[in-house]
């Protein structure tokens, strides 16, 4: 391979990793309100994530992956 060929492969490697972190979001709709979107990343543990979803769909919001 070429020293060009091998630094996009590189880099093509390096941005799929970040475009593709492994985040798990759930969308969340409610009539008359703007949708949201609530990301595991943003929490410290899956049960506060979990705990999050639970708390939103209990205010009257429908979430799904």
């Amino acid at each position: 391979m070429t020293e060009t060929l091998k630094a996009f492969a590189l880099f093509a490697c390096v941005s799929f990793m970040i475009a593709c972190n492994g985040d798990t979001c759930q969308t969340c709709t409610k009539d008359g309100e703007t949708d949201m979107e609530i990301c595991d990343s943003e929490f410290a543990s899956d049960s506060l994530y979990l705990d999050r979803i639970s708390m939103t769909e209990a205010d009257g919001w429908d979430c799904a992956e």
